[in-house]
């Protein structure tokens, strides 16, 4: 079993037990520090699973512009970014 599993089942045995983290650590002679470090990587991978899982996708229904009215295009106006340096060098990204 590599250390991965090993602590995540850890976790998940602390969390069944209904201990303290520090009673609990103390129990299975294992740091409460690197308890902690694995109950917080146990807990990020596990909310990005229930995460990714909660996605779902729909339909917002027909948004199909009516036939009478056209649409206009609006006019965006260009998008630049310039930096000014110390020196007057002026930097201009289109």
């Amino acid at each position: 079993m590599d250390q991965q599993a090993q602590m995540y089942s850890l976790v998940q045995e602390w969390k069944e037990s209904g201990l303290s983290k520090g009673k609990f650590t103390s129990q299975k002679l294992v740091s409460y520090h690197r308890f902690n470090y694995w109950l917080k990587k146990y807990n990020k991978h596990h909310s990005a699973e229930t995460d990714n899982a909660a996605l779902t996708f729909f339909s917002a229904g027909d948004s199909k512009v009516p036939s009478d009215k056209k649409s206009t295009p609006k006019k965006e106006l260009p998008k630049t970014l310039c930096i000014e340096l110390p020196g007057g060098i002026k930097i201009s990204i289109y």
